[in-house]
């Protein structure tokens, strides 16, 4: 059968009607590819920052809400963005179970020889300032998928994945986590998805810090 293709252009003031536009197109009489919102089973949303309260999927409550509102500073880009397509989903699709799927959760087993900076302790304890590591999501699939063709049990597939094309980490440093038994020995994707480069820490230098860790200490020294 012949494809048909359904263009709508048209500004777009904000995330949530973004969202309302694409579920005014799934339900469209004419071009929709559902019948109505009941349709929908189930939602699943990926959240980047999960910080240290989020180490699984979870289904979506107002508690979850108010932990990626959280922890919006350390990602102040990405969890307000996110924030916005989930109430709307919430808003149009107020009986359907939801899930919240965090970037960082895949990395939770990092160390704290590997997350923390050579930084005094109370930006970690108060800011939250630390190694995160990002796009555990496709980290997460590729390790399985990798696993599965190698015909190994997924926590005997000693396994280096790399996130590579969009979202990729500057500097040739994209993001590195040396995989095993479910665990993240060192993650490059630091604090917030932006790096800047560094090295070794010794007296006097922090070393790798990621500029977001030092946008989030400069606004709280500021608001002293």
């Amino acid at each position: 059968s012949e494809e048909t293709v359904t263009l709508l252009e048209q500004p777009v003031a904000d995330h949530a009607q973004g969202m309302r536009m694409a579920v005014d197109l799934l339900t469209d009489s004419e071009n929709g590819v559902i019948q109505d919102a009941s349709a929908i089973a189930a939602i699943g949303h990926r959240v980047v920052h999960g910080g240290e309260t989020f180490r699984d999927p979870v289904r979506i409550d107002d508690s979850v809400l108010e932990g990626i509102r959280a922890n919006i500073p350390l990602a102040p880009l990405h969890n307000p963005a996110g924030l916005a397509g989930i109430e709307t989903a919430r808003a149009l699709f107020a009986d359907t179970p939801q899930v919240a799927v965090f970037d960082t959760a895949f990395h939770a087993t990092i160390p704290a020889e590997a997350y923390l900076y050579a930084l005094p302790y109370e930006l970690y304890e108060e800011l939250g300032i630390r190694r995160y590591g990002f796009h555990g999501t496709s980290h997460r699939y590729v390790t399985r998928e990798t696993a599965e063709m190698l015909g190994k049990p997924l926590d005997q597939a000693n396994l280096i994945t790399l996130h590579l094309g969009n979202g990729a980490l500057s500097y040739l440093r994209q993001e590195l986590a040396r995989l095993g038994d479910f665990f993240t020995a060192r993650a490059s994707g630091d604090a917030a998805p932006l790096f800047a480069d560094g090295g070794l820490p010794q007296r006097g230098a922090v070393a790798d810090l990621d500029s977001a860790g030092l946008d989030a200490f400069s606004k709280e020294f500021l608001a002293q």
